[in-house]
């Protein structure tokens, strides 16, 4: 199976191949070829059917800080730290995934901010599918590393499906499904809050990519 994705960075980083070379190998490749505009993505692979719940939500540590959110007042945010998370797809369904920021807000300003968690996947799922498996890992971070209280996601339709134990999704339906009552099963006690992009800007979490 492929372990890299080539996007297109000037096409809304749509999917547009995929290998299994190194990356170094990649990418010399494609800026030879196509004269740049592409890079390839490493990804994580996972076989759907034979991953369980809540594997399924389970992220990948990171330790990369994210480089393009300025220190913004965030009014309307009380002081202190929380979660956030955002998803991302190049087609909907098509490959996707998620991230998740802890920051820190002070007097109103983000004061720190940093990416502690992130996973891609090549299989194609919804936007949605996407959102929640964000939250979900975000929720799995916190039971393994408890004392924030709050989760920030900028998804309507995952909050409420999550909020009604109940969705209308067709594809991933299934998926979908397990991964609400998983988070069900997490939240004990953590709110799940809806982050006001047009009061607060883009959510901190944000790929920076319009074209989900």
């Amino acid at each position: 199976m492929p372990k890299y994705v080539i996007l297109d960075q000037r096409n809304g980083y749509k999917a547009v191949a995929k290998a299994d070379n190194e990356y170094g190998l990649i990418d010399q490749a494609i800026k030879k070829a196509l004269g740049g505009g592409y890079i390839a993505k490493k990804v994580d692979l996972f076989d759907e059917d034979q991953i369980r719940l809540p594997d399924l939500i389970k992220g990948e540590s990171q330790k990369e800080e994210i480089v393009n959110v300025p220190n913004a007042p965030k009014k309307g945010i009380p002081d202190g730290t929380y979660l956030c998370s955002d998803a991302w797809t190049s087609g909907n369904p098509g490959i996707g995934g998620y991230q998740v920021v802890q920051f820190t807000v002070l007097d109103g300003i983000v004061t720190e901010k940093k990416k502690i968690l992130g996973r891609d996947f090549t299989d194609p799922h919804t936007n949605n599918f996407f959102e929640l498996a964000g939250i979900g890992a975000a929720l799995r971070y916190l039971k393994e590393n408890p004392g924030i209280e709050s989760i920030y996601s900028d998804s309507n339709t995952a909050l409420s499906w999550i909020r009604m134990r109940h969705h209308k999704a067709i594809h991933d339906h299934e998926a979908i499904s397990k991964m609400i009552d998983a988070i069900a099963s997490l939240q004990n006690g953590v709110k799940l809050l809806k982050w006001d992009t047009s009061h607060f800007g883009e959510i901190l979490a944000d790929f920076g990519r319009k074209h989900k």
